[in-house]
């Protein structure tokens, strides 16, 4: 009897862990991060200033400016379950933007290495 309950405990205890799905940001290069684009294989998220989206941003991108001191507010309204591509002028706003994500509860986010200057730097269109 205390092995047979021994057994469902950790079969429980396995059939829990295995069921939770593992947060994670990672960085990625532009064309990675195109694919995932043409692919829709997450929303896009573009946190640069609005002065910087009037030049140009990828189709079909949000802008919550990072630099908003409402960011935090904006982005927690979003589905944490969903996948988000994430940009900004050079990768280093949407570095800190990502890891903010992570620690609210998002499960998966993708940061743009070069961010949106890489993105034309590679030929890629821009939006305005």
């Amino acid at each position: 009897m205390k092995k047979v309950f021994i057994l469902l405990l950790a079969i429980s205890v396995f059939s829990a862990c295995g069921s939770q799905q593992a947060s994670f940001s990672k960085n990625i290069d532009v064309k990675t991060f195109k694919k995932l684009v043409d692919e829709h294989a997450g929303k896009l998220i573009d946190v640069r200033t609005p002065q910087e989206v009037a030049g140009g941003y990828i189709a079909g991108a949000t802008n919550i400016n990072f630099m908003n001191p409402d960011f935090d507010s904006k982005i927690s309204k979003l589905d944490k379950s969903e996948t988000y591509l994430v940009y900004c002028a050079s990768g280093a706003r949407s570095d800190k933007a990502v890891k903010k994500m992570k620690a609210m509860g998002f499960k998966r986010t993708y940061n743009l290495l070069g961010g949106f200057m890489g993105w034309r730097r590679n030929g890629y269109p821009a939006a305005k």
